[in-house]
């Protein structure tokens, strides 16, 4: 029985590390999220201040069409990113609470064993107890 717990307690330390793996996986995934919506309100601040630029010459003009097309290429571009992380920031919650459930599922596991163990011990103590109650009484 104690080799059954001491691989159990090895399963549970893994599960823990999975755990914790897979949440700072979630925070990084979010992190990211947070990076790139900011990349975005900085290109749509900085197409919003061209915008209002009036240029001189038909040149500048021409400039600050393509530097606009180019701005929302990019913000395009970005908002097609963001998707993909909120992607991969919903199945990285998704793993996080897997790995948690399993974690969860070794602790009631142990709590059990425990219980076992200490009902086991209970019994084994009795049964000692009672096996000294029966005992014939030595007089001197």
């Amino acid at each position: 029985m104690q080799q059954f717990k001491f691989s159990l307690a090895k399963v549970h330390s893994y599960r823990i590390k999975v755990e914790a793996e897979k949440q700072r996986a979630y925070g990084q995934a979010q992190r990211e999220i947070t990076e790139q919506t900011m990349r975005i309100e900085t290109l749509m601040a900085e197409k919003e201040q061209r915008r209002g630029y009036q240029p001189l010459t038909i040149t500048q003009m021409k400039v600050q069409q393509r530097y606009l097309m180019a701005l929302d290429s990019q913000i395009d571009d970005a908002y097609t990113t963001l998707q993909a992380q909120q992607a991969q920031v919903k199945v990285a919650f998704d793993e996080l609470i897997m790995a948690q459930q399993e974690r969860q599922v070794m602790d009631k596991l142990q709590e059990k064993q425990f219980a076992q163990y200490q009902l086991n011990l209970n019994r084994e103590e009795q049964k000692q107890l009672d096996e000294m109650a029966n005992r014939p009484k030595f007089v001197i």
